[in-house]
């Protein structure tokens, strides 16, 4: 039962996933597209960006925006032109002139020119990000980012206690709670689990408090829960995400979709147990946010490309039964 799923899984994948030649040229592309204009929107949303970095990103983006067929969305497209009118302008305010910013502003001219586009990518400003008292609920879900300006400043015990509380009522499959927090404050150990990490260069020198969040296998069996235990661990990772939040701290998630043997080795340095599976780091810390706080724009899709209706549309009213 065990070997058929995990096959089945695999074949799955191989045949639709964003590396297979069999899955669709145009959806692979509008993905990867977002993917590395995003990268972008990561390195200006740094508390100091490098002068002209990104380079090849930025060619890989104007050749792939070019072959791409605009007809499936502009979204990507949209995103592109909203982070080079940013990368553009934050080197126009540094005074620095290149070959590079030139191709990139005639690119932008001719997309505007050939598509009717509203530019959404690059950077967000907010004068005041957390959480405020005149919030609504809405308003401070919306309000989070992924903030990468923070001060290496150790957290008190009492705040990571108080946050770890909170996510803990994240819903969990049959209230398992099979989901671990493991908290590190030692730089040596921080600095060597963020370099296996690899996705926080250019302000992994400023991490001082960092989360590595795993779940424990023996909570699941049975082929059909193969899958859970990353089920529950994001679940749980969010809501400590949001907890930091409305905490005031600054926190940025950092993805370990990595192979087996870094798995392995990163679970060694941190000294969790190997019947657990990593699911994330956080990076968390006091807010720095000299004059306002700065994050990458990380635009939404249009909700008529995620919301899909089977069935006809319901009208919902709330409030009391009359």
């Amino acid at each position: 039962m065990f070997l058929s799923e995990f096959f089945s899984d695999m074949a799955v994948y191989m045949r639709y996933s964003g590396v297979s030649p069999m899955q669709d040229e145009t959806k692979r592309r509008y993905y990867k597209i977002l993917i590395e204009a995003h990268a972008l929107e990561k390195g200006l949303s740094l508390q100091n960006p490098r002068a002209l970095f990104g380079r090849d990103k930025i060619d890989f983006l104007m050749r792939e925006v070019k072959r791409y067929d605009t007809s499936f969305s502009v979204f990507p497209v949209e995103m592109v032109i909203g982070a080079f009118e940013t990368y553009i302008k934050m080197h126009k305010d540094l005074g620095v002139a290149n070959e590079m910013l030139d191709d990139m502003e005639k690119f932008c001219s001719e997309q505007l020119a050939a598509f009717e586009l509203t530019t959404s990518g690059g950077l967000r400003h907010f004068e005041t990000a957390y959480k405020k008292s005149d919030m609504t609920p809405a308003s401070f879900l919306t309000s989070r980012f992924s903030n990468r300006a923070m001060s290496k400043e150790k957290l008190g015990v009492d705040a990571i206690c108080e946050v770890v509380k909170i996510a803990q009522a994240a819903p969990s499959q049959c209230n398992r709670q099979a989901s671990q927090v493991h908290f590190f404050q030692d730089q040596a150990q921080i600095d060597e689990l963020l370099q296996l990490q690899g996705g926080a260069n250019g302000f992994s020198q400023d991490v001082g408090n960092l989360f590595v969040i795993s779940c424990d296998l023996s909570a699941w069996g049975g082929a059909q829960q193969r899958n859970q235990v990353f089920v529950d661990g994001s679940l749980f990772s969010m809501a400590l995400i949001y907890a930091l939040h409305a905490a005031g701290i600054a926190a940025c998630p950092l993805n370990l979709a990595v192979r087996s043997k870094k798995e392995k080795t990163i679970k060694r340095v941190a000294g969790i147990p190997q019947d657990q599976r990593l699911i994330m780091m956080i990076a968390a810390g006091k807010a720095l946010g000299q004059g306002g706080y700065k994050a990458a724009a990380s635009p939404r899709r249009p909700s008529e490309e995620v919301l899909h209706i089977h069935s006809p549309a319901v009208e919902i009213t709330t409030g009391p039964a009359t």
